[in-house]
């Protein structure tokens, strides 16, 4: 396992030597801190990625997203991407290469039965894959603890311990149990044919995505419908039907959340808050915070006030 905490040039690997002896073969982690970087497109190895803090934003097959605290992306074995930081505030990137033989393990601890797994022994198979959704997935609080656990790990220099090497297994098995939930709901969608619901779930996640991405940016049914490829009824009650949530109440939810972390790890006055999140109006962004959680946004500071750098 190998782990940094700088940004290699993945559009070179053989530029570091340690990061192309790895990569492919072991586990590879970066936790890396930065607020200006740039990597053009290139293929990948199956990665998760998330921030502890600020947004990292991800470019692949005409598809844009931004990765936040709240979420993460999974981007399948030779899947070419670009991504870049651009941001006032320190962002906090981790990401995590893993690597086909250990995915390899964890995927036959799952699909064999434990006799089948004791005949085989130690035996190295030919390598696994699965293709995940590549999109963004909403952090679970067993995810959270997961990756703070790695986090915590990571920061104690613990890169080799046992531990860490425990976490990451349980981290891929909740994301494929995360995948298997999803090959569920698209069970559950409404068109015979099947390709036509991988389809739809594929196309209506795109404009959730686009959602997540730009929550601070106005959007409507129109827009999200449009970056769907879908008449706006039909993507308005899909949409619905795969999250159980429409999209203007999942916009208002992902908007206040983001409210609340600036409120509690940024000096920002309220009012420059309520832009960054979206709202162009103080009073409705005020209301609508107050309605959600009980107390005003400046009450919600006082409460979770700490001493904060600018």
């Amino acid at each position: 396992m190998e782990v940094f905490d700088y940004f290699v040039n993945l559009n070179k690997p053989q530029s570091n030597q340690r990061f192309a002896n790895a990569i492919g073969k072991e586990n590879v982690l970066f936790l890396v801190n930065s607020t200006q970087d740039e990597f053009a497109p290139h293929p990948g190895h199956f990665s998760f990625k998330s921030t502890f803090q600020g947004r990292e934003h991800f470019e692949f097959d005409n598809h844009r997203v931004a990765v936040s605290p709240q979420h993460y992306l999974l981007l399948n074995e030779g899947q070419e991407y670009a991504s870049y930081i651009n941001s006032d505030e320190n962002v906090e990137t981790f990401t995590i290469f893993f690597s086909p033989e250990f995915v390899t393990n964890t995927l036959k601890s799952r699909l064999r039965s434990d006799d089948a797994l004791l005949n085989d022994g130690y035996q190295k198979d030919t390598p696994l894959f699965i293709n995940f959704f590549e999109k963004l997935y909403h952090i679970t609080p067993h995810i959270y603890q997961l990756i703070q656990h790695i986090r915590h790990c990571l920061k104690e220099g613990n890169a080799n311990s046992m531990a860490l090497e425990e976490y990451l297994y349980m981290l891929l098995h909740e994301l494929l149990k995360e995948h298997r939930m999803i090959k569920s709901t698209i069970e559950q969608l409404s068109a015979v044919r099947y390709s036509t619901r991988l389809e739809t779930f594929r196309r209506v996640s795109r404009a959730k995505d686009y959602l997540l991405s730009c929550y601070d940016e106005p959007l409507s049914i129109d827009k999200l419908a449009s970056v769907a490829c879908l008449a706006p009824f039909h993507f308005l009650r899909t949409f619905k039907q795969i999250f159980n949530i429409t999209p203007h109440q999942m916009l208002t939810k992902v908007r206040l959340q983001h409210a609340q972390s600036l409120l509690v790890h940024t000096n920002y006055p309220v009012s420059q808050i309520s832009l960054k999140v979206g709202y162009d109006n103080l009073s409705s962004f005020s209301r609508l915070f107050t309605t959600q959680f009980g107390v005003s946004p400046r009450k919600f500071r006082k409460q979770k006030a700490t001493p904060l750098s600018a």
